[in-house]
């Protein structure tokens, strides 16, 4: 059912836990790409990977995830409606914050919700476990309908950041719908199996150029 390709920059042990979490009778393969030896992009790794599967739906993920629970929940939502292109679970760190809980707003605007609150607070939890249509969702934990996927081009080949962002604008556009849900939490430790911080301002000056370029050729609005 689920093609899972895994982005790893040179943190195998992390790489080696997220496999492991990924014993799921519906997930059919598991790829691994060496992103750094490779000298790829997180969009060129991913792209590279889903391509390799033929599955209903591609699960995109950073080494540094790893899965909790069942992944039924999110075939079932896939099933519920054909136009739902791509779905974001929650995500925690170690520390049981969030680190996901759905980007709503505008395109323009987009928010994210209760960044690093604590999931521990009942209110947290509660707001959080809904499911609902969203801007985006992040890339860490990004499943995707194969068939859109493959329609639309995959991630948007940038050097780091907004490939995920691009992609689910576009879905959008194309008149899919992006969820988020709650019904389903992975562990992502964040920050922990990409590039060094000090690296990261350039590339997402770069990608954001190349995102904003992508949306205006198709008539996209983004901030």
């Amino acid at each position: 059912m689920i093609d899972a390709v895994v982005a790893d920059y040179d943190t195998p042990e992390l790489a080696e836990r997220c496999v492991a979490s990924l014993d799921d009778p519906l997930i059919s393969t598991i790829t691994v790409i060496d992103a750094k030896a490779r000298g790829w992009s997180y969009a060129q790794s991913c792209n590279y990977g889903a391509s390799l599967g033929t599955a209903p739906y591609v699960l995109l993920l950073n080494a540094d995830t790893r899965r909790l629970e069942s992944q039924q929940p999110i075939v079932d939502l896939f099933a519920s409606d054909p136009s739902i292109a791509v779905i974001g679970p929650r995500q925690v760190d170690e520390q049981g914050r969030l680190t996901a809980a759905g980007i709503f707003g505008t395109n323009t605007r987009p928010e994210h919700r209760l960044w690093l609150a604590p999931l521990d607070d009942h209110d947290h939890d509660h707001e959080t476990g809904d499911t609902r249509d969203a801007v985006t969702v992040a890339g860490s934990v990004y499943f995707a309908r194969r068939a859109v996927w493959d329609e639309l081009g995959g991630f948007l080949d940038t050097p780091h950041f907004y490939e995920e962002t691009f992609l689910s604008y576009a879905a959008r556009n194309a008149g899919y719908r992006v969820l988020y849900t709650g019904s389903v939490t992975w562990e992502h430790l964040w920050d922990s199996s990409g590039l060094p911080t000090a690296a990261k301002a350039s590339l997402a000056a770069r990608s954001r150029e190349i995102f904003r370029a992508a949306c205006a050729e198709r008539g996209i609005e983004c901030d």
